[in-house]
């Protein structure tokens, strides 16, 4: 993989990271360093293969077999190039993604072959962006991603990619809040119990088997993040307080790709949410915080010091 090549009209579209080389360099290593056996070993059986159908077109005649032959090569050919450009598409659009303190460097080489033994494969644009962010990430947090959540990802379709980032809206501090399928704020968005037990066979989420999913033992004060609001939650007791946190929890492989699937806030999600808590008796305080909207993520250290 030619890192010039790779990068060549990014540099003017985007602000790459400094530590793009150095991750363009890590998977053409990884790639040619665990798939050079393989493909000798392929190319060898290719080769013994035609050898022995030239002798037998020759000793025949059969020039329709040289021609079979001569149009499988051009087929195997034709998906190695097709491989190679969704490798290299999946890696430009990982590249504006890299952060400055990105560490490609310490990503796994066998990590990074197993995800393009399994990304290689998708063509859809949609698709290898959800592959690059996957990539990224895995670059900026090394150990980021099982390979077990790799494997998942390669099987499932764009239209379960879909639904679940519409469901990961309604996420909270790693919390799907999905209380009742029948509130119109969840039809809008197209969540019913359909989506959810395709979600569930995919392996990216569990329904709860009774009731609600429960937080307990929780003290007095919890601070929940949902993209650009602080929701501050009093509980009633001072500490053994239970919270009811609705009907879908997400597996681990669903939890690793909820940061990076592209979900968006749902408007009025917030008053849905802290009505539905100040009925079962929190009193909540919603304060916006500055800081990218996009952003999932669970507060921090210092901003739950600060609550």
């Amino acid at each position: 993989m030619d890192t010039g090549l790779i990068l060549g009209g990014l540099a003017a579209a985007h602000s790459v990271s400094k530590a793009a080389p150095v991750f363009v360099e890590k998977i053409a290593d990884a790639i040619a360093g665990i798939a050079a056996p393989y493909q000798l070993k392929r190319m060898a059986k290719s080769q013994a293969a035609a050898t022995i159908l030239e002798k037998e077109a020759e000793a025949t005649g059969n020039i329709a077999a040289l021609e079979v032959y001569e149009r499988a090569g051009y087929r195997s050919a034709a998906e190695e190039v097709k491989r190679q450009l969704n490798i290299e598409a999946i890696t430009k659009a990982a590249i504006p993604l890299l952060l400055d303190d990105s560490k490609p460097e310490n990503m796994d080489g066998d990590w990074i072959a197993h995800f393009f033994d399994k990304s290689r494969l998708t063509s859809d644009a949609e698709m290898q962006s959800l592959w690059a962010r996957i990539l990224a990430g895995e670059a900026n947090s090394p150990g980021a991603f099982s390979k077990r959540t790799i494997n998942l990802v390669s099987e499932i379709s764009k239209r379960e990619a879909e639904d679940f980032t519409k469901l990961c809206g309604f996420a909270i501090n790693n919390l799907v809040l999905i209380f009742d399928f029948e509130e119109e704020i969840y039809k809008k968005a197209g969540i019913d119990v359909s989506k959810i037990r395709e979600l569930e066979h995919a392996g990216l989420v569990t329904q709860a088997p009774v009731l609600e999913y429960q937080c307990v033992g929780l003290p007095q004060r919890q601070l929940f993040r949902y993209f650009d609001v602080f929701i501050h939650l009093t509980l009633p007791q001072e500490k053994e307080n239970s919270l009811t946190v609705g009907k879908v929890a997400l597996t681990p492989a669903g939890l690793e790709l909820a940061y990076i699937c592209g979900a968006q806030k749902v408007p009025e999600f917030v008053e849905h949410l802290t009505q539905r808590w100040k009925d079962y008796g929190a009193a909540v305080i919603e304060n916006p915080i500055v800081r990218d909207p996009t952003d999932l993520g669970i507060p921090t250290q210092r901003e739950v010091a600060e609550f």
